[in-house]
């Protein structure tokens, strides 16, 4: 199990997991942009986030302005 880097919920990645006989359901989506990445305080990119962090921070950074 994998735990969100932003609400700390448990979540099944499959890409951590390793799950064989399935992909992460995170494959199907679009590659993120480096604008769409999240920093921790040493300015490296955070791991894995559940599905409805990872759709939040993306409506979020789709609006324009943001």
């Amino acid at each position: 199990m994998s735990l969100c880097s932003q609400c700390g919920i448990e979540f099944s990645c499959g890409m951590v997991d390793a799950i064989p006989t399935q992909q992460c359901w995170c494959t199907a989506l679009p590659t993120a942009r480096k604008s769409e990445l999240v920093l921790d305080a040493n300015g490296q990119a955070k791991t894995c986030m559940c599905e409805q962090c990872l759709a939040s921070l993306r409506a979020s950074r789709a609006k324009p302005g943001c």
